[in-house]
């Protein structure tokens, strides 16, 4: 079974940022996989070498057990920034990618929250976090921890995972930018409207 590499940081932690650089040294790298939601879809982990965003937060202990091999970063940042990241991912974010009901099930249930709520939110970062302390305390060495407030080492991430390092910028991509009015209008009438959210 070849190694794994698992991304386990929570949205707006540079899991993009992430995904393009592990492109770049030659990964089949994938962010945000649909065919993992709900029913996983595991021989289609099973055929590429990177996983990272939407749903591995959720499913990271289940991989470790198919795919014990694996190796996992964790990307994180400034608690304070990663909020006011999520409050334009839950308010801009979700109607320039127009969020689907999965997505906003998948959101409930890992935040407690599809709406921007500072406190449970603030709440499930720290949950999370420790959850995944706790979870690789005896296997430090199958975790790297990249804050991106501290920036992108890219050398160091290389030298971690046995791969020459690559001349290439600290990488940042997936910046913030707003949602037109008319359009956030209209995604907020198909939430109240109950189209998005059943069942939350």
């Amino acid at each position: 079974m070849s190694q794994k590499i698992i991304g386990l940081g929570l949205s707006r932690t540079g899991t993009t940022s992430l995904d393009h650089f592990l492109k770049k040294l030659g990964y089949d790298s994938h962010h945000f996989i649909p065919g993992l939601f709900q029913k996983p879809n595991w021989q289609f982990l099973e055929n590429c070498d990177a996983v990272m965003d939407s749903p591995i937060p959720l499913i990271y202990q289940e991989i470790d057990e198919r795919f014990p091999n694996s190796r996992y970063i964790l990307t994180t940042r400034d608690e304070e920034s990663w909020l006011t990241s999520m409050k334009w991912m839950l308010t801009h974010g979700k109607v320039i990618w127009n969020y689907s009901a999965e997505l906003q099930k998948y959101h409930q249930e890992l935040y407690h929250c599809y709406r921007y709520k500072e406190h449970i939110l603030r709440r499930r970062w720290r949950e999370y976090h420790e959850e995944v302390k706790d979870y690789f305390k005896d296997r430090p060495q199958d975790i790297y921890t990249i804050n991106i407030s501290e920036g992108f080492d890219t050398k160091a991430l290389c030298q971690w995972l046995g791969k020459t390092p690559i001349d290439a910028p600290e990488p940042k991509v997936n910046a913030r930018r707003d949602a037109p009015l008319v359009k956030r209008i209209k995604y907020s009438i198909k939430e109240t409207l109950g189209l998005l959210h059943h069942g939350i």
